[in-house]
């Protein structure tokens, strides 16, 4: 009956998978007016995109910051990619060449990603400043701060921009105008960045718990146990919450019923947000392994060992993930097989995602470079 079971789960997953591969509502540009683009591709954060990418890519251009340094994960909408600096600078570029359309200078720092909401970048700095710019332009329409200083990247629910703060608060504010339209607050820091599914925000936080939070309300309808801390950016898929925590274990929390599904043991704390194609679910350790588990039963599928720690996100592309190690080297993993198909080191440490738009692969390294990959 279990098989039955678990045969039946991953039948419905593999459905529901090529139902969005087959209307193309996960690609890049896709819908561009209507859907936020946030840093873990869709809001409620699965890392995953319906693209092709080339087997072997090529190095298209790269672009330096100089003395500046990128933390945070770019994002890429309408053909720019938008990237924050640890001097308080969000830069536009263009994605075909790499060349600066315009620059903003908050003086601050940005530690995280921006989002992009029709036409509108959100960018929200470390000392909790929410900063609203035209997209084309780089113009400020508003911005308002926020009492406590901030780690995560901000995401979006129709007319909400979400983010939370190190001091355990949870915001909502207005996007047309920066008001709070409410405040939610954990017990302890919240490092992450917020998901939204289903009518509800998903945020874990160093209070050892997930919070499952009206989106619309802010008010609680979950508090899920995970028996240690997290700064993990979790991916929702169907009522499944994904995560890793600082004990050491990935887990498939069933955030309707309160209750884990299944708990995978790592040899090392796990902090990189995962990437789901709704098959199995990919991430990486503080260890030095990426893996990839199947998503009904837990089991390990296979890892891949690299020479340092992942801190970086992994993103999921059609029948390929995409991982970039602390130290800089760039994989491209078969999700069947876990055989290495392609791998380039960059010229830094690296805790930014991979960003795929148009069969192009962005990415951001410590010492200030933006790279490209794309087409031989």
């Amino acid at each position: 009956m279990k098989i039955f079971f678990d045969d039946l789960i991953s039948f419905a997953a593999a459905v529901f998978l090529l139902l969005i591969l087959t209307c193309g509502a996960w690609t890049q540009e896709a819908d561009l007016g209507n859907r936020p683009f946030f840093f873990r591709i869709t809001p409620n954060g699965t890392g995953y995109l319906a693209e092709n990418i080339p087997e072997q890519p090529k190095k298209l251009w790269s672009w330096s910051a100089k003395d500046d340094s990128i933390e945070g994960t770019p994002i890429v909408a309408d053909g720019l990619i938008y990237v924050g600096t640890t001097s308080g600078k969000i830069i536009a570029l263009s994605l075909s060449e790499g060349k600066p359309i315009w620059t903003f200078d908050a003086k601050t720092m940005f530690p995280n990603a921006p989002l992009w909401y029709q036409g509108i970048l959100y960018a929200v700095d470390s000392d909790g400043t929410c900063f609203a710019l035209d997209g084309k332009t780089g113009k400020k329409r508003w911005s308002h701060s926020i009492e406590g200083s901030v780690k995560g990247s901000p995401n979006a629910f129709e007319n909400l921009i979400l983010f939370g703060d190190q001091g355990g608060g949870l915001y909502a504010l207005d996007r047309d105008n920066g008001t709070v339209r409410w405040k939610y607050e954990c017990d302890d820091q919240i490092q992450s960045s917020p998901v939204v599914s289903e009518g509800h925000c998903f945020i874990a936080g160093c209070d050892a718990h997930l919070h499952v939070i009206n989106v619309k309300t802010g008010k609680l309808v979950r508090k899920i146990p995970l028996e240690a801390p997290t700064g993990t950016t979790p991916a929702i898929f169907g009522d499944l919450a994904l995560l890793g925590t600082e004990g050491s274990e990935f887990l498939a929390v069933d955030w309707k019923s309160g209750t884990i599904r299944w708990r995978y043991s790592c040899d090392h704390s796990v902090r990189t947000p995962p990437a789901c194609d709704g098959v199995n679910v990919y991430f990486g350790d503080q260890g030095r392994t990426l893996v990839a588990i199947d998503l009904s039963s837990g089991n390990n599928i296979w890892d891949v060992k690299s020479k340092s720690r992942f801190d970086a996100g992994i993103v999921c592309v059609k029948k390929k993930v995409l991982a970039v190690s602390f130290r800089g080297i760039f994989y491209i993993i078969n999700t069947g097989t876990g055989k290495v198909s392609f791998q380039a080191r960059l010229d830094g440490y690296v805790t930014a995602d991979p960003v795929v738009s148009r069969e192009c692969v962005i990415l951001a390294t410590q010492e200030g470079t933006i790279v490209c990959y794309g087409k031989p």
